[in-house]
C-alpha cells in the first residue's frame, strides 16, 4: 500500500477528555517521507514513534 497524507489543513475544536478544557487540534499535511509527528504549542516537533513514548498511564504520552 502506498503512503498517503491529508490534502488540506483540518481544524477540530472540542472538549478535552480528561481536563474538560476547550481544546483545538490542527492537522497539517507533512513533507513527503516525514512520517507522523506532533508539534506542541511551543513549536517543538515530537515524532510519533515508540522511542518517544514516556508514559502509557491512562493514555500514550509522547515526549522528548
Amino acid at each position: 500500500m502506498g503512503r498517503q497524507t491529508i490534502e488540506h489543513v483540518i481544524t477540530v475544536d472540542g472538549v478535552g477528555l480528561h481536563t474538560g478544557a476547550d481544546v483545538q487540534v490542527i492537522l497539517r499535511p507533512g513533507p513527503s517521507g516525514g512520517g507522523v509527528g506532533f508539534v506542541r504549542s511551543d513549536a517543538v516537533r515530537i515524532p510519533a514513534h515508540v522511542d518517544h513514548v514516556v508514559s502509557t498511564r491512562l493514555a500514550t504520552t509522547l515526549g522528548l
